[in-house]
């Protein structure tokens, strides 16, 4: 993976309430961030509204690899993640289509309850027995790779 991230300090002010993070930012990714909000756990961020897209997760490689998913299913669907994003509108227009990442992944509502579960705030343990091939660092490397591939 050739892409480095930028670190930046981020400020979002939601409800009167003003949050602020350290975000890793990636030019593959525009409008999307990668926060902690909570020190405990990592999660996908639309920076300009402050929604979060994913649940905390413990890994920073699990938090890349929805990053990079989000990235795709905005890339297929037409989503831009810069753009001022209404999460009830974004739900209901792309939750019940296909995961773009691979054929057979299942739909994206499905994709994301299931990240949910084994999310900080889920019910499952995050680390499952995996090798390198199946970790999130490898997942991220291939959809990130997909990113790529289009945008030459």
């Amino acid at each position: 993976m050739s892409e480095k991230a930028e670190l930046i300090e981020y400020e979002i002010e939601n409800e009167g309430v003003l949050r602020k993070s350290i975000a890793c930012k990636y030019d593959w990714a525009p409008g999307l961030l990668i926060t902690n909000f909570t020190y405990i756990g990592y999660e996908v961020t639309v920076a300009k509204t402050g929604h979060r897209l994913t649940h905390r997760h413990e890994r920073f490689g699990m938090a890349l690899d929805l990053l990079a998913k989000w990235v795709l299913i905005g890339k297929t669907y037409g989503v831009d993640w810069s753009a001022e994003i209404d999460a009830r509108k974004l739900a209901e227009e792309i939750f019940h289509k296909e995961c773009p990442w691979a054929e057979g992944a299942g739909k994206i509502i499905d994709w994301k309850n299931i990240t949910m579960l084994h999310s900080l705030d889920g019910v499952l343990p995050e680390f499952p027995w995996e090798d390198d091939e199946s970790s999130p660092w490898a997942s991220a490397e291939e959809v990130i790779e997909q990113i790529l591939e289009t945008d030459q």
